[in-house]
């Protein structure tokens, strides 16, 4: 099978396009979270970052995500993680970067994060 012929039997049963598929990122990121000037070095329905303080970041989706049950994956040079349940919301999520083995709070460069879940 081509894979023009692959790509159109995944989507015939797809009511919404792409997005709407169970298990596709939703959103992702990548940013230098070193950076005077936070931003994105390229990004997938993600509209800002905001630079909270050191190694904590908002991120918010342009089109949000249809709850706060959504998984978030943060990923850093060390440590990364969600900073907390609370700042998990459909609009967006505040996640943090690390040192290790310290785990003292740090600004790393690269940081990514890739969203699963229902958009909104």
């Amino acid at each position: 099978m081509s894979k023009a012929a692959e790509l159109a039997e995944f989507g015939s049963g797809i009511s919404s396009g792409p997005n709407a598929v169970e298990g596709l990122a939703k959103s992702w990121c990548h940013f230098n979270g070193t950076a005077g000037s936070v931003s994105f070095e390229d990004s997938f329905n993600k509209s800002s970052i905001t630079d909270v303080a050191t190694g904590r970041f908002t991120t918010a989706f342009t089109n949000n995500m249809g709850n706060a049950h959504y998984a978030e994956t943060p990923s850093s040079s060390y440590l990364s993680g969600i900073w907390d349940q609370t700042n998990m919301i459909s609009s967006s999520c505040q996640i943090f970067t690390a040192d290790s083995p310290s785990g003292a709070l740090s600004d790393r460069e690269p940081t990514v994060s890739v969203t699963i879940g229902d958009l909104a």
